[in-house]
């Protein structure tokens, strides 16, 4: 018979052992791991509010979807009470507005998302001097001239005696939007009328007018050698002053974009089509690839001293951060206040949506002082940007993971990244090359927080008439499975599948296209499910359960370890690092490997160890042979084992350990090697307290085991410690335990200590 140790203590003989009861409670509650869809795209998928059963049903606990307000003059009714089913809410909303010659474009005046609408400005400051974030091609450069510090603390750049005729700044050297791109309308014929401030003075007056300096917006396109200047102005000394001023250039790109219908794209972005390829005459002529440049050039005259060079779009920047900065706190404010009249879809609201995807620097402040109106009014929602990094993470020739961090400051980092693709022949690209892009990804994003979320690719393109796989290539379950455990190998705490409705005939480039999500189009009034459907519905199902749970308590140390031999990888038999050994096991023909491995730490308790080792070939089984030795010193058991019960794995060792695994195609799995006497397990071997420590998770002392409490330590028991057999505690130290806490004996004819 079982008894708990706290009401059976009178029938324990205590031999050096002072019992002492600590009693503790906590109200903390553990965050859930975010799983959810986008639901808002596809045929008739935003008002199909009856389907929500089905989301809901495959595990999901958000979703990203319009949030509908009810407006009796359009006819509208509201979502409020469908959504708030689900526990997180990403609220896509149509914010569109002011595109000209382009109704179709614009949203209802009773729609406007007025938050997603100021993130689409435009603002960008540049230090004369340089800042040091930016490190790589992208920056202010300059050809002679000197840094100087003020009084009051102003940093600038000033000319020197020696540099009359040079090129005193220029740079940065960055893609710029040629238009808007809200609503997300790919061939939106508004353009960015851009303004250039340079901030500058001279060393004194002039009574007659002399050339100082000439300022210039430059297009280049460093592919082509091309170049385009798109303003410039020549700055004289009765201009100029000695106090500082700003002197202002006009520009846009409106001679480098099509108003009207659709160039064949080949894959260029939609915000950025131009003219169409037959109108093409001379180089850029379109502005992919292009880069600006704002250059100051000194004549002499006066000593010239530049403070910076900051540029914004006029339609939003200038009209509402500049002149209307109250009126657009106003908007921001009665906007989230329009969903709070339902309560419980207002507490699960949790991230508003911005621009989507954004492609240039000029995009990461307007988000960033957007979040900061919204903390500043109390907002209890966070901007969640659909943010693209790039292919290799390079953008503009630099690594983009840094300046999008620091000059937008997301709250929660969330980017999309689409490793299955194909050509326009239906040839797929190889998965190593793919997913090895993904992972470089996935690593930068961790560089710069923790705790992010990604969103994955569910979905594929097909040629309507070939019925060939183009760009986007539909996975296959054993391919979705492979890029989330690589993505949860990275400590993310959420995931979005991208997209959950198909789309019979979407018009891309003068193409049309089958899109593949997660069910198929409607058929007789329901939505048939595939079987990538089927395998996100398990993939929730086990971060529903000690999968998620676990991964919510645990970081990434940003430490990895990979065992490949693939495409342009050498052979690798053996690879290690920290305490975890990987090695092939030979098979008739060797078969390609790609292994990868993520080492995790409990947030609270670093000797607490983790690793998630995932197979990333999608097409077959794969062994590994792993080799353990100790995670941390000064203990005599440690604890191996799978974290998810259902797959029957959880062993014991002292000073390695040998196993060969066996992972189904794409598959993960993430397993502790960890002190059995701080978090649990069996002890199979003696061991003995040293120091003050807890135990935070079942223990099972083995028959004939001893576990030794040396004198005056504490041991303090969380959970539950059961002897097996003759499993004993002993010594003189302290046995302490927690509110919960209890010691299972399975004999009571016996001492528990000696």
């Amino acid at each position: 018979m079982e008894k708990k140790a706290k009401s059976e203590t009178n029938k324990i003989t205590f031999v050096f052992l002072f019992l002492l009861l600590i009693i503790y409670s906590s109200n903390a509650q553990q965050e859930e791991f975010i799983r959810g869809v986008f639901i808002h795209s596809g045929e008739g998928a935003l008002t199909l509010y009856g389907n929500y059963d089905q989301v809901q049903l495959m595990g999901t606990n958000s979703v990203h979807q319009m949030v509908v307000r009810e407006v009796p003059g359009l006819g509208q009714t509201d979502n409020f009470q469908q959504l708030s089913r689900f526990n997180y809410i990403y609220a896509s909303n149509d914010s569109g507005t002011g595109s000209e010659n382009c109704d179709w474009c614009n949203a209802e005046p009773e729609n406007i998302d007025w938050i997603s609408y100021f993130t689409q400005a435009k603002y960008m400051k540049w230090e004369a001097e340089g800042d040091s974030i930016f490190n790589g091609s992208v920056g202010i450069k300059h050809q002679g001239g000197e840094f100087y510090q003020e009084a009051d603390g102003t940093k600038g750049w000033k000319t020197s005696d020696n540099n009359i005729g040079d090129t005193v700044i220029y740079g940065p050297n960055y893609w710029q939007y040629p238009r808007y791109t809200f609503t997300n309308p790919a061939w939106n014929p508004t353009p960015i009328n851009y303004k250039v401030n340079f901030r500058m003075k001279i060393d004194f007056p002039s009574s007659e007018s002399l050339p100082v300096c000439i300022i210039m917006v430059l297009m280049t396109k460093p592919s082509t050698g091309y170049s385009k200047i798109l303003e410039i102005d020549t700055l004289t000394t009765d201009i100029l002053n000695t106090a500082y001023q700003n002197f202002t250039l006009s520009y846009n790109y409106k001679d480098y974009i099509i108003f009207e219908g659709i160039a064949n794209s080949s894959g260029i972005h939609p915000a950025t089509i131009t003219k169409p390829f037959s109108e093409i005459e001379t180089n850029p002529s379109l502005n992919i690839g292009s880069e600006v440049q704002f250059i100051v050039k000194w004549l002499g005259n006066r000593q010239l001293f530049i403070d910076y060079i900051e540029v914004y779009d006029e339609k939003i920047w200038e009209y509402y951060f500049i002149n209307r900065i109250s009126q657009t706190k106003n908007a921001i404010r009665d906007y989230n206040l329009s969903f709070s009249s339902n309560p419980n879809l207002y507490e699960k609201l949790k991230y508003y949506v911005t621009i989507d995807e954004p492609h240039s620097i000029d995009c990461y402040i307007p988000i960033k002082r957007v979040q900061e109106i919204m903390d500043s009014l109390n907002i209890d929602k966070n901007l969640l940007v659909h943010w693209y990094p790039g292919w290799s993470h390079y953008r503009d020739g630099t690594n983009t993971w840094p300046l999008y961090y620091q000059l937008a400051k997301p709250k929660k980092i969330n980017f999309w990244y689409a490793p299955f693709v194909s050509d326009e022949n239906g040839n797929n690209t190889a998965n190593d090359f793919t997913l090895y892009w993904f992972q470089r990804n996935l690593q930068q994003a961790r560089l710069q927080q923790n705790d992010f979320f990604v969103t994955l690719q569910t979905f594929g393109w097909r040629d309507k008439q070939t019925n060939l796989s183009y760009g986007y290539r539909t996975p296959t379950p054993e391919e979705i499975s492979a890029e989330t455990m690589l993505a949860l190998a990275h400590g993310i705490k959420g995931l979005f599948y991208e997209h959950y409705y198909s789309i019979r005939n979407m018009e891309f480039g003068g193409r049309y296209y089958i899109v593949d999500g997660l069910v198929d189009t409607l058929q007789n009034g329901v939505f048939p499910l595939t079987p990538r459907w089927n395998k996100v519905e398990a993939i929730f199902n086990r971060l529903k359960g000690a999968l998620g749970k676990t991964l919510m308590n645990l970081n990434y140390n940003s430490s990895y370890l990979q065992l490949r031999r693939y495409i342009h990888e050498p052979t690798t038999e053996s690879v290690n690092k920290h305490y975890l050994t990987l090695s092939e096991v030979s098979l008739e023909g060797f078969p390609k490997i790609d292994f990868h491995t993520g080492f995790l730490e409990d947030k609270n308790n670093n000797d607490n160890k983790f690793f998630l080792l995932t197979n990333q070939i999608t097409v077959g089984n794969r062994l590994v042979e792993l080799i353990l030795t100790k995670p941390v010193a000064g203990f005599y058991n440690y604890r191996f084992r799978n974290v998810e019960p259902q797959y029957n794995l959880d062993t014991t060792y002292q000073n390695t350990f040998t196993t060969t695994l066996n992972f189904p195609a794409g598959e993960g799995y993430l397993y502790q090697v960890a002190p059995v006497v701080k978090y649990g397990g069996k002890l199979a071997y003696n061991d003995t307290i040293k120091s003050n420590t807890t135990l935070s998770d079942d223990m099972w002392i083995n028959n004939k085991v001893n576990l030794v409490i040396n004198r005056g330590k504490y041991y303090t028991i969380q959970d539950t410690v059961t002897l097996v057999g003759t499993g004993f505690i002993t010594g003189p130290g302290y046995l302490n335990i927690a509110q919960g806490g209890e010691i299972k004996i399975a004999s009571w004819s016996k001492s528990v200590f000696k």
